[in-house]
């Protein structure tokens, strides 16, 4: 009798459907069991492995040959939702992210004691898996090579819910320079180590790890400037009674730098300098221009001027 296997693969195409799009979590786990207990889906994996029938009668084949199909459930269960967290990354606010980060000098990092105890507990609290088969990363060894193995999905989702503004690839991290400092402190939280790290400048065209990058370099119009010289102030102006200061800083300067790593230019000093003392003045009407330089600009020097404000800096 000649088995359905395309009803296997729809019913498992279903699941993975349902287990990515659902929101409640309990849904979530019910599906992923019910996908891992289905008949027609275990089947359908051990079909598509290569079986020895000649080892078969062996015990520890026998062991081994069922935690392979039951690793395999597992990673058909889990990256629906690993899939679902990618596809936030491919909205056009977070690509545009992305592709500022080789605009500039970065960083390539190399992780490793990922799996210490520590992280191990908060890829369970963020992740929907069993406990007793997550602690047994001991068995993963022997499945590790796959194309699409749970240690890549567990690596992935816990760099993936470090920030938006990075890239995996081929092993290794990338992300701009400017966030160095929070990625080290992320994994220190973690417990978990770097093991390579490297401050790699992109300059015109550079292959990076079979990875082919084109440094841009456009051209900036007259009113293109203007433009952006609104944008900078309507972030400025917006709600600037109601939020704190450090906070619209830091929102302005991630403008400026976004435009500076795209052009490749830095922003002019004085409209920058003006951008910022005319909404401090509007922020602060009844202090003195003496009395804001001495609040903002009081570690500036005599060659150039430094506004500062708790950690920020422009």
């Amino acid at each position: 009798m000649k088995r359905p296997w395309k009803l296997s693969y729809y019913k498992l195409l279903y699941f993975q459907k349902k287990i990515q799009y659902t929101k409640d979590k309990r849904f979530c786990r019910n599906f992923q069991r019910l996908l891992r207990r289905t008949s027609f889906i275990q089947l359908f994996i051990i079909h598509k492995f290569k079986i020895n029938f000649i080892l078969l009668s062996s015990k520890k084949y026998r062991f081994f040959f069922k935690l392979k199909i039951y690793y395999k459930l597992w990673v058909f269960s889990i990256f629906p939702i690993l899939k679902k967290k990618k596809n936030q990354m491919l909205r056009p606010e977070n690509i545009k992210i992305l592709y500022s980060i080789f605009q500039k000098p970065q960083y390539i990092v190399r992780v490793k004691n990922f799996f210490n105890i520590k992280n191990k507990y908060w890829i369970l609290s963020n992740l929907l898996i069993e406990k007793k088969f997550f602690l047994k990363v001991e068995n993963w060894k022997y499945f590790s090579k796959s194309r699409l193995s749970l240690k890549t999905i567990f690596k992935t989702w816990t760099i993936l819910n470090f920030d938006k503004s990075i890239v995996k690839y081929n092993r290794f991290i990338i992300f701009s320079s400017r966030k160095i400092k929070d990625f080290e402190q992320f994994i220190q939280i973690q417990g978990c180590q770097i093991k390579f790290k490297k401050f790699y400048y992109l300059d015109n065209t550079k292959d990076l790890s079979r990875w082919l990058l084109f440094r841009n370099n456009p051209k900036i119009s007259l009113e293109n400037f203007k433009n952006f010289k609104k944008e900078c102030q309507k972030v400025l102006n917006k709600n600037h009674k109601n939020q704190q200061i450090d906070k619209v800083i830091h929102r302005f300067t991630l403008k400026i730098l976004n435009w500076q790593r795209f052009y490749n230019r830095s922003f002019p000093s004085d409209i920058l300098f003006m951008l910022i003392w005319n909404w401090l003045k509007k922020r602060h009407k009844k202090k003195s221009s003496k009395w804001l330089y001495n609040i903002y600009w009081k570690n500036s020097i005599i060659q150039e001027w430094i506004f500062s404000i708790n950690r920020d800096r422009i």
